[in-house]
């Protein structure tokens, strides 16, 4: 409706100058949307078959600090049963709601708090050295942890909710929030998982520039957007906030949008399976814990 008003309102040159412009940004955001359809090959490989000793099925949801309705969320997760969950704006009010997670899951890392960046993290693998912590604003925090699959293999786990940039504010402590993890992980010498809510839609530049430092490829492409926000708005004009990004080492078993849990974002649901590489151990391995860690 726009192109037809605006071609109504020219004439003459001025008109082909509208039209090769809007046909150039058409172009421009075709080709940022394009690796996220099946036109592309993925950069995540199919899973041939998924070994229940190297599998990980991990669902991440923002549940959004405001939302008072548990009841959708805990029933996603047991339609899905992921072995690793990491919830998102979870103040004591969530933490008390999601405590029975930690009866299937008792390897957690909890950090509420009574702000939109509480974090907890539920595994039923073990954690290995587990963390939270403040790389940039002491109000933010990000968990790290080692998980230990059923098969013995181990690898480093991230967790992220840097603050998003708002009106009149630039994006540097994000930006330098996700700089710091990425070089962590291209440090590594284990296989990584990062996942969270990274206020960025997976083809800005801070997202490109994260996955080029740290070597870490995006189950989406070739797959679809699986976009998860705004859950609030009709399903076409969502867009992927919510991440998980992994390294080399991975293959895909499903990928999916378990469903409105009345939250702004919809949660995200990456099932992977480990290919067979050599991984370095890692020492310190948490114990079973109802309490918040440390």
């Amino acid at each position: 409706m726009v192109l037809a008003a605006s071609l109504m309102l020219h004439r003459g040159r001025w008109r082909l100058v509208l039209v090769a412009g809007l046909a150039a940004a058409l172009a421009a955001q075709v080709a940022l949307i394009l690796p996220y359809t099946r036109l592309v090959r993925p950069e995540v490989a199919h899973a041939t078959s998924c070994d229940a000793g190297s599998r990980l099925r991990l669902l991440i949801a923002n549940v959004q600090h405001s939302n008072q309705d548990s009841s959708r969320l805990l029933a996603a997760v047991q339609a899905h049963d992921p072995d690793v969950i990491l919830l998102m704006e979870t103040g004591a009010w969530w933490h008390a709601q999601v405590a029975a997670l930690a009866r299937e899951r008792p390897y957690t890392v909890l950090q509420p708090q009574e702000d939109p960046w509480g974090m907890l993290l539920y595994s039923r693998f073990p954690l290995l050295q587990p963390q939270v912590r403040f790389l940039v604003e002491k109000d933010i925090p990000s968990i790290t942890a080692g998980i230990e699959l059923p098969s013995g293999e181990r690898l480093q786990f991230y967790g992220v909710h840097p603050r998003p940039p708002l009106p009149g504010d630039d994006t540097d402590e994000r930006d330098t929030e996700l700089t710091l993890i990425a070089r962590e992980i291209r440090g590594l010498r284990q296989p990584a998982i990062l996942a969270g809510d990274l206020n960025d839609v997976a083809w800005s530049r801070t997202s490109r520039r994260l996955q080029r430092i740290a070597a870490l490829r995006d189950p989406r492409v070739g797959r679809g957007l699986f976009a998860t926000f705004d859950a609030n708005l009709p399903a076409g004009f969502h867009w992927p906030l919510d991440h998980v990004l992994l390294t080399d080492g991975f293959a895909l078993c499903a990928l999916e949008l378990p469903g409105d849990i009345g939250s702004d974002h919809l949660p995200l649901l990456v099932d992977i399976v480990r290919q067979p590489v050599n991984v370095p151990p890692l020492e310190g391995r948490t114990q079973p814990q109802e309490g918040s860690w440390p």
